[in-house]
């Protein structure tokens, strides 16, 4: 029985169920058919080359990490503060217009901190 819970039988070994499916070219295999890597299961070795072949050239591929200029992480780091402090100052506001439980306590507490 398989791992997606079929059963299948082994195309080379007809009488026998298969255990896995080649991660290159996904047929069903058995046990005495599979090739195996680091990489995964294979259905023959010339699966698995091509898979080992593909997994090289993807690594050699693979973009670089962009680093964003530090001017623009600044920017950004500037704008969430400053809507962090937005936020806040309409929970003030929102606390000393209307009464809400506990909100409205802060706001007090701190208009009376800053004297308004």
């Amino acid at each position: 029985m398989m791992s997606d819970g079929t059963h299948t039988l082994c195309p080379v070994h007809v009488t026998r169920q298969a255990t896995f499916r080649c991660k290159q070219c996904g047929k069903p295999g058995c046990s005495m058919c599979q090739v195996s890597s680091p990489l995964g299961s294979f259905c023959s070795e010339l699966c698995r080359e091509r898979f080992e072949a593909f997994a090289r050239k993807a690594q050699d591929v693979e973009m670089p990490e962009f680093k964003r200029p530090a001017f623009l992480r600044a920017r950004a780091w500037v704008g969430r503060v400053f809507a962090i402090i937005a936020a806040v100052f309409g929970l003030l506001i929102l606390g000393s217009t209307f009464y809400i439980p506990g909100l409205s306590q802060v706001a007090y507490l701190i208009r009376t901190f800053l004297g308004i």
